[in-house]
Parts: C-alpha cells; structure tokens; sequence
C-alpha cells in the first residue's frame, strides 16, 4: 500500500496537479481584494458593508476549499508514503512538508472563521508554497 501511495505521489501527473492548483490558488490569492475575507467589509466610501462574494458563486470560496482538499491529500499521501516521524525521508524532516502543514492548518482556520468575520492572514505563507517547485529545479 505505502509502495502505491509512494508511486501515486510521485507520478508527474499528480506532481503536475499539485503545482497547477497552486499556483491558480497563488493567483486567486494575489487578485482577491484585500480586506473582505469575512462576511462583512469596510468598502471604498468607509461604510461596513456586506461582502459581496459571500454567495453560492464564489468562485473564491470554492477553489480555496478545493486547494485545501487537495493539499490535504497531498499530506495523506507524504505521510502515509514516507512515514510520519521515522525514517530517512519521513514526513517531518522536509521542512516543505512542514510549511505545507502549516499552510493547510491556516487555510481551514481560515474558511472555519469565515462565517464569524474572524480572518487568518496567511495570504503570504500560502506565497511561499510557490517556491516548493523553483527549488526542485536543477
């Protein structure tokens, strides 16, 4: 079983869906208004106003849930490939890993707090997934 998650995630298919995803999330990320993760905003006049992408068509809301259903495969499939805490090439030894943990945690805290007007600001450590492939480059 770990030999066919090994495969799974190491199959340059899956890389590649990985780093589109993150990389159209990274963008997502870069073009969505500052200020209206929460339900409600201060818009441009200074009045506190609903946002307006809080709807069933946000495609914000959408694809972020989907990048962290992915990612959060992703580290199902490292941990159960590669170990968790044991091993040459266990899970917590890359610190990739570890940042992509980290960013999966800020991410469901974020649409967890979503409803309440409460917002993690973790815009740029969600950024610095992109430098994940650049340094797997030769």
């Amino acid at each position: 079983f770990r030999l066919n998650c090994t495969r799974l995630l190491t199959s340059k298919r899956m890389q590649c869906l990985f780093h589109t995803v993150n990389l159209i999330n990274c963008i997502l990320i870069a073009i969505k208004p500052v200020g209206t993760s929460g339900l409600y905003y201060y818009n441009e006049f200074g009045d506190f106003s609903p946002a307006p992408y809080i709807w069933i068509g946000n495609y914000y809301l959408w694809f972020e849930s989907f990048a962290a259903l992915l990612l959060l495969g992703e580290i199902t499939l490292a941990v159960v490939a590669r170990g968790l805490l044991e091993g040459r090439y266990a899970f917590t030894k890359d610190p990739f890993n570890l940042l992509d943990a980290f960013v999966l945690c800020a991410s469901v805290a974020e649409l967890a707090l979503l409803p309440t007007g409460w917002t993690v600001n973790a815009r740029a450590l969600r950024l610095l997934r992109v430098l994940k492939p650049l340094i797997a480059l030769p």
